[in-house]
């Protein structure tokens, strides 16, 4: 089986697993604590640590910026790492960190107000922009899982040609969407 093979396979089980997961968490429960009901508010997911958010609850930017700076530590260890044998478990953790906070900053990408340059970008055309920040999110997790692949398969050059690749996506995701207040 060939790496894109792969990659494409791993990339359609997440996307099965996500959408399973909303399955279940939309379904009806019997609101005692089984499968459907919402977490209590603050509570964490026990499968990736990240606070428990109702698919009703509002967008606010304290999660935008919740998963962006889990999104943030999670690449800095992996751009610290040796990205080898030796450091597979907590570069793996840093990948889980780093897809787990993309996807919380992506489910709050309408709190993001715009940047001075996504303002000349996009002018009053909210929809157009909030479309562009969530696919550009959006393409940097496929791009971590890309990272995860690699490192699952053992081949630390393609790691780190996966990671140099999100720096790219960060350099220019910062520069169009971030406000430097």
């Amino acid at each position: 089986m060939s790496r894109l093979t792969r990659i494409g396979a791993a990339m359609a089980a997440i996307s099965s697993v996500l959408v399973l997961a909303a399955a279940v968490q939309n379904a009806p429960g019997d609101r005692s604590g089984g499968a459907g009901t919402p977490a209590p508010r603050g509570a964490s997911s026990p499968a990736t640590g990240a606070p428990a958010q109702s698919a009703d609850a509002p967008a606010t930017m304290d999660t935008f910026d919740e998963g962006m700076e889990r999104a943030g530590r999670g690449f800095k260890a992996l751009r610290r790492s040796a990205l080898s044998a030796a450091t597979r478990t907590a570069d793996l953790a840093a990948i889980q960190s780093l897809q787990s906070g993309l996807l919380m900053a992506k489910g709050a990408a309408s709190a993001l107000p715009m940047s001075p340059n996504a303002e000349k970008k996009f002018a009053d055309d909210k929809a157009a922009y909030e479309t562009a920040l969530r696919r550009d999110l959006a393409q940097t997790l496929r791009q971590a899982i890309v990272v995860e692949a690699a490192m699952l398969d053992g081949s630390s050059e393609s790691a780190k040609a996966a990671v140099a690749k999100l720096g790219e996506m960060q350099e220019h995701g910062h520069t169009l969407f971030q406000n430097n207040e």
